[in-house]
């Protein structure tokens, strides 16, 4: 898997500019998601790394993101940087109107990013977020299937930003073969079940 990010450059740099994805949670290198300024959630399972030829450069980034991301383009979805503050923490910046939907879309931030994450680095670390963490209930409305809008409290399959309930209802909700559900939290009621059909995640 790889994530895509696009820097369009200030025309300034003399030399290579560096952009590196990583497919996991980027507390494994130290940029601890829970380390929060201004937001509620940042995702779990992929971070970028891009870095300017020299410190005080200046690009604006595009970054894409697919179905397995656990992004939800709405109100509360912002695009967020590991930011040097007292205590270190991820921050939300301004970007444009994003474009796309869970499965698949883009986002480009509003303005020039300067280069770096402080004197001595000229990377900057970047990944989604959002600035709440959104409620939704499984209440089966239509069938068993987890990605079907018409089952979930407000028509909105949960993203990977999202606290999940879910109640013993008729429909109990599955997960389909092969299909990555996401979520923050999940409680689970009484009586309650989620069934995970083969590869599902």
């Amino acid at each position: 898997r790889y994530g895509k990010i696009y820097a369009s450059t200030d025309g300034s740099s003399q030399g290579i500019w560096e952009a590196e994805y990583y497919n996991h949670n980027p507390f494994d290198e130290g940029y601890d998601p829970a380390s929060l300024s201004g937001v509620a959630y940042v995702s779990h399972n992929e971070y970028w790394r891009v870095k300017a030829p020299v410190n005080g450069n200046s690009a604006t980034l595009k970054m894409y993101w697919d179905s397995s991301s656990g992004v939800n383009p709405d109100a509360n979805f912002k695009v967020v940087r590991w930011t040097d503050l007292a205590t270190d923490a991820w921050q939300g910046m301004t970007i444009d109107s994003p474009n796309g939907d869970a499965s698949s879309g883009n986002v480009s931030l509003s303005s020039p990013l300067t280069f770096g994450f402080s004197v001595s680095n000229n990377n900057h670390y970047l990944t989604f977020g959002s600035a709440t963490i959104p409620a939704y209930t499984w209440v089966g409305g239509t069938s068993t299937d987890w990605f079907t809008t018409g089952n979930w409290s407000g028509n909105i399959v949960p993203s990977a930003g999202s606290n999940i309930t879910i109640n013993n209802v008729t429909n109990d909700p599955v997960i389909g073969e092969g299909t990555i559900a996401q979520s923050n939290d999940i409680v689970m009621a009484s009586g309650a079940v989620l069934t995970l059909s083969p590869g599902a995640r």
